[in-house]
């Protein structure tokens, strides 16, 4: 009964459903299983493959951490939405480490990593679709990581120029200050001859 449920939906989701042998369809459905995530329920930590995710109800936050420690959000997803980064056992291309949270409280089917892997491996239409999903998505990493790089080099641009004020401000600091006495000195005299009239 509960493989019928997610074939009905997956048949709606993957281009590739009806393609594939039945015996995959049924070892993919046997590998699926419906979870609810709380608001801010960490669902996936960049270390193992946590498999593929569609977002039934919800919103999930996919982000990536500095070398700070602060999070870069780098896209959402939304109702019939798939996660294919979180299933790292499937592409092998993506090195790099990728978190998920549930930014308000969803329900999502899970695909197990390795049975879509292994599912990619005997049907390359499935391989295909998972390069596709994951690609569609860069344009939207590649924005985040040119907002970044120009915040970056914006900063590093005013840093530079603080450092040359402050640098041109020690240099002149004595002729500045000679400046100012000087000036100080000539208003004191105006004002000591202006007393005696001597202006």
């Amino acid at each position: 009964m509960v493989e019928i449920v997610f074939e009905s939906i997956y048949k709606e989701i993957f281009p590739f459903w009806e393609t594939i042998p039945d015996t995959d369809r049924e070892y993919i459905c046997r590998n699926s299983y419906r979870v609810a995530y709380p608001k801010g329920k960490n669902i996936h930590d960049g270390a193992e493959c946590s498999g593929v995710i569609l977002v039934c109800s919800g919103s999930l936050r996919l982000y990536i951490m500095s070398d700070e420690g602060k999070e870069i959000t780098l896209y959402r997803l939304h109702r019939g939405d798939l996660c294919m980064l979180s299933a790292s056992c499937v592409l092998d291309a993506i090195t790099f480490e990728v978190f998920v949270d549930a930014e308000e409280d969803s329900e999502c089917c899970v695909v197990s990593g390795p049975a879509f892997a292994a599912v990619s491996g005997r049907n390359p239409d499935v391989h295909i679709f998972a390069l596709e999903t994951a690609v569609s998505r860069f344009s939207d990493v590649m924005w985040v990581m040119q907002q970044i790089y120009f915040a970056q080099r914006v900063f590093s641009f005013y840093l530079l120029a603080v450092y040359h004020i402050l640098l041109t401000v020690s240099v002149t600091k004595s002729h500045t200050a000679g400046t100012v006495f000087t000036w100080c000195h000539a208003i004191r005299s105006t004002k000591n001859f202006s007393k005696v009239s001597a202006i």
